[in-house]
Order: structure tokens, then C-alpha cells, then sequence
């Protein structure tokens, strides 16, 4: 892996991403609900913002900006009295929590874009002749970076290599017989404190978890056993929002029944399991090849009963790499 890294530049590995060969950039006169739309349809989590008037990216929008405000928009409906019909007063109170959570006026009656934001995360590009160890670094320095931009001399972004597709490349490229370390032997720590929410709770207290906790997957357990059952992201509250079709599927429902709801509705192409994990003997090319064929950006580590005592996330298997390769150096 280590020579892979620094064999190889950034654009070799943009071919294994199929669904990015264009790069998605979202116009800073775009407002939140719009630029979600956006990354919904192209299934990804994050994009550009060009600035039109200015002629230069402002920063890169992320799906996670709308989750503390639709759990919020959520939280409202509860607490009104209104005779309001439910979707309108959703809509309603999802654009006052945009602006609440995100304007830089709140008394600004003028509809609320991209370029009012309060605060866009930054951009960190690459040349496209960067080497993979070059880029690994930017993904180490910032754990919230989906992807990053391929750019040359400041001009347009070309192309944006995800962290999927970097940790496909790796695998593609990569003789799985030197990867036969255990988790243990390896020394990667999966053991941390696993973020949960029980089978019976509510969707929308799964999407207030991510949002309290700051992170972007939370395992659904047994409430009875603590054993994993699945798990969810800020991708799957899309359609608590909309559909194509105006649809909208409540988040008062149990967080289960919700996401069997959502993903019936959402047809992916890659293969989808409904929890995915590893024991602690299992090996690290196996760990990277579950990552790299589901397209999960974390899988869960499970005792013998199937309770997750760690978690394991493509960034912890790009930074495993980056400090092999210090180390070695």
C-alpha cells in the first residue's frame, strides 16, 4: 500500500469512481433546499460552491448542514398547536430553522442562499500529478473532507476524488496476501465508544444523534440485546425531506420500519447489507474489501454475540496507511 501511494497521482485513481467523471458544483445564488437536491440526486455528500459574481469557490456545501435543521424543523411540529396541514408547516419550520441555524441576517426576508451562509467548510485541492501519499495527507488533516478537488494552478476544479474511490484504488491495487494482519496485530483502534440508538426509537432521534455527536453514522441495536441490526446515515434522511415524487416518508416512525422504507425507495447499484461488520480476527485486506464492494464509509466490529465493541471508518484506514508509511520512512 505504501508503494501504491507513492507510485501513483491523483487523476490515475479518478477512473475508478464511475458515478464522478463530472464534477458537481453547486452556484452560490442556490439555496440550501436546492443545493440538497443536488447532492441527493447525484448521491454524494458534498460540492463546491461557485460564486458567480465573484468568479471563485466560496467552499464546499455538505448534506449535513440540512440534518440539525429538518431534526429541528422535526422537533417544531411537535411542539405546534397549528391547524396548519403537516408537510406545510414542516416546510415552514425547516426554513426558519435554516436561517436560524445558518444566515448571517435572521431579519433578512430575502430568500436564504448559499453565498448568506454563516459559513462554508474550506476547500483543500490537489494538482491532478499529486501523488495518492500527497492527498492521503489532506484526507488525514481534515476528517470531515468527503472528497477532494483536482485542481491545476487555481483554475476550475477538473475532477474530485472521494475517499471511496481512493480506498477502491488502493485495494484494486494492492496484493491482499500482504494484508493478512489481524485487526490486533495491525494496531488500528477500532476500540472506541460506538455511537447507538435502539431499534424502537423514533427516526428522527437517530438524525438528532448524528447531529449531537457530530459524526456521520450511528448503529441501530436490539434494544433488548445491544446486538447491531443496521445502521444509518445523514444520506438516508432524504426522503423525510421529499421525493421526485412530492412524497414524504414520516420520522415518527421507528428508525427500522423508516429506513426499510427508504431504501426500498432508493434502489443503489452497489450491493447493500443492512449491518456491516467484522470480528476482531479479521484480517485488514478483509476489513478493506468489505469497504471498497459495499461503498460504507465505516463498518462495525462485533463481539461473539454480535454487539459492535468498535468501529472502523475509511478515514482510520487511510490514516493506518499514512503512519505506515511514516514509520517506515
Amino acid at each position: 500500500m505504501r508503494s501504491t501511494l507513492r507510485a501513483h497521482c491523483a487523476i490515475d485513481s479518478i477512473k475508478v469512481d464511475d458515478t464522478n467523471e463530472t464534477v458537481v458544483e453547486l452556484r452560490s445564488s442556490m439555496t440550501p433546499m436546492e443545493a440538497t437536491s443536488v447532492l441527493w440526486k447525484n448521491k454524494i455528500l458534498g460540492a463546491p460552491v461557485w460564486n458567480e459574481s465573484l468568479g471563485e469557490y466560496i467552499g464546499s456545501f455538505d448534506t449535513r448542514y440540512i440534518l440539525g435543521a429538518v431534526t429541528a424543523a422535526v422537533r417544531d411540529c411537535h411542539k405546534s398547536d397549528d391547524d396548519m396541514d403537516a408537510t406545510e408547516q414542516f416546510k415552514s419550520n425547516l426554513e426558519q430553522q435554516l436561517r436560524l441555524l445558518y444566515s448571517n441576517n435572521n431579519n433578512d426576508e430575502s430568500p436564504l442562499t448559499l453565498k448568506h451562509l454563516k459559513s462554508l467548510q474550506p476547500i483543500r485541492t490537489c494538482a491532478p500529478k499529486a501523488t495518492l501519499e500527497v492527498l492521503c495527507g489532506l484526507f488525514v488533516k481534515d476528517e470531515r473532507c468527503h472528497g477532494v478537488p483536482l485542481q491545476e494552478n487555481g483554475g476550475r476544479i477538473t475532477q474530485i476524488l472521494s475517499k471511496a474511490a481512493l480506498l477502491k484504488y488502493l485495494s484494486d491495487h494492492t496484493d491482499h496476501s500482504l494484508l493478512e494482519e489481524t485487526l490486533n496485530e495491525a494496531g488500528i483502534a477500532y476500540e472506541k465508544e460506538v455511537v447507538t440508538i435502539v431499534d424502537s426509537a423514533p427516526a428522527y432521534q437517530a438524525f438528532e444523534t448524528l447531529v449531537t455527536n457530530n459524526i456521520s453514522g450511528v448503529a441501530v441495536v436490539d434494544e433488548e440485546s445491544g446486538r447491531l441490526l443496521g445502521n444509518t446515515s445523514a444520506r438516508d434522511i432524504q426522503l423525510a425531506v421529499t421525493t421526485d415524487s412530492g412524497c414524504k416518508i414520516s420520522m415518527d416512525q421507528d428508525i427500522l420500519s423508516y429506513l426499510a422504507a427508504v431504501r426500498q425507495a432508493t434502489p443503489v447499484k452497489k450491493d447493500r447489507y443492512p449491518s456491516c461488520h467484522v470480528h476482531c480476527d479479521s484480517t485488514i485486506g478483509n476489513v478493506i474489501s468489505i469497504l471498497s464492494k459495499t461503498g460504507y464509509h465505516r463498518i462495525f466490529v462485533v463481539n461473539d454475540n454480535t454487539c459492535p465493541t468498535g468501529v472502523i471508518s475509511v478515514a482510520d484506514i487511510i490514516r493506518f496507511v499514512m503512519t505506515a508509511t511514516t514509520a517506515s520512512t
